[in-house]
């Protein structure tokens, strides 16, 4: 488990506040409504929002950005950040274990 000072989660949070918001993510998901989202997801947004994650972290926190992605803190912030962003829309399915577009 990584400890994460308060300046390290105000990071994080700025973050994930930024990917929720994110036009092109919610272009993605919009336009692919009524398709499972983890498909959605492993075949095409996970590859963007690594990106995403790279450039924020590059500029923001480049001290820590080694150690979030030996222990895997990108695609965990990133998957988290990507569900509340379908939520946020309404896309996601409730009481739904198939993460799916309704």
């Amino acid at each position: 488990m990584v400890k994460l000072s308060y300046n390290e989660k105000t990071i994080i949070k700025e973050y994930v506040n930024k990917i929720i918001n994110d036009t092109e993510l919610k272009s993605d998901l919009v336009g692919n409504k009524g398709k499972n989202l983890k498909s959605l997801y492993d075949r095409l947004i996970s590859r963007k929002l690594n990106n995403k994650f790279l450039d924020f972290f590059i500029q923001n926190n480049p001290e820590k950005l080694t150690e979030y992605l030996e222990t895997g803190m990108n695609k965990f912030l990133n998957f988290q950040a990507f569900k509340l962003s379908a939520d946020k829309l309404g896309l996601i399915e409730k009481h739904s274990d198939l993460f799916l577009v309704v």
